[in-house]
């Protein structure tokens, strides 16, 4: 192929960037399709977010699950040993900030 006819091929693709002969679909359609991209865009990052969270969440319910576990098992060996007090710290809070 030729230079003349790449150009000639590419010629075309420049009257897609020729705003003055738009009419008012062409511009209704660049107007949707920036909405739409804006639109997808922010869906994207709210569903990122939203995974990062419930991740975050079932974590820390899993911790506090396994934190009770311990507690109990604790309280059962000592009581086994004839001790009388358990020796742990308070409960441990974690908070989410989103």
């Amino acid at each position: 192929m030729g230079d003349g006819n790449v150009w000639a091929l590419a010629g075309s693709a420049f009257l897609l960037l020729d705003v003055s002969n738009y009419g008012i679909k062409e511009w209704l359609q660049l107007i949707a399709a920036a909405i739409a991209i804006v639109v997808a865009i922010i869906g994207a990052w709210r569903t990122y977010r939203y995974s990062k969270y419930q991740i975050a969440k079932r974590l820390l319910e899993y911790l506090e699950d396994e934190e009770q576990e311990l507690r109990n098992h604790a309280t059962g060996s000592l009581a086994v040993l004839g001790g009388d007090t358990l020796l742990m710290a308070g409960p441990i809070t974690i908070s989410i900030v989103t």
